[in-house]
């Protein structure tokens, strides 16, 4: 059985790696953003808190951590800064998404690469649409 000292020197461990301070730094920067923007639309809710948290937080510390440590001593280090880079950029595009929903005037140029394209979900077949 784990017991609360084996998880907080685990906590301990994770939180000395630079890029996990930063991932935490990044999501805490989006969340009070999100926040921001829930409140100025009127949509905010405390249940959707913990479920930020659990989608943007826990996975990318737990990726980061994971490529980091399998990455360490193997001559393939420069794979956990990638992994890094990956995340960083995700949660800069979703911050720039956040300012921009509260009026902060941002450069069409600079929303065109941090907007998502819309999603078509198709139910037909590739190949019944080619003939279509």
């Amino acid at each position: 059985m784990i017991d609360l000292s084996t998880v907080q020197t685990w906590f301990r461990v994770i939180w000395t790696y630079p890029g996990v301070q930063v991932i935490v730094l990044g999501v805490i920067l989006n969340l009070a953003l999100a926040i921001a923007v829930a409140i100025r639309t009127a949509q905010f809710s405390l249940r959707v808190l913990g479920e930020f948290l659990g989608r943007q937080l826990l996975p990318n510390v737990i990726v980061y951590f994971v490529f980091r440590l399998a990455s360490e001593g193997t001559g393939f280090e420069w794979v956990s800064s990638v992994v890094l880079a990956l995340i960083l950029t995700t949660l800069a595009s979703r911050v720039i998404e956040n300012l921009h929903e509260l009026g902060v005037p941002i450069p069409p140029q600079v929303l065109a690469l941090v907007q998502r394209p819309p999603v078509t979900v198709s139910f037909v077949p590739a190949d019944e649409a080619k003939s279509k």
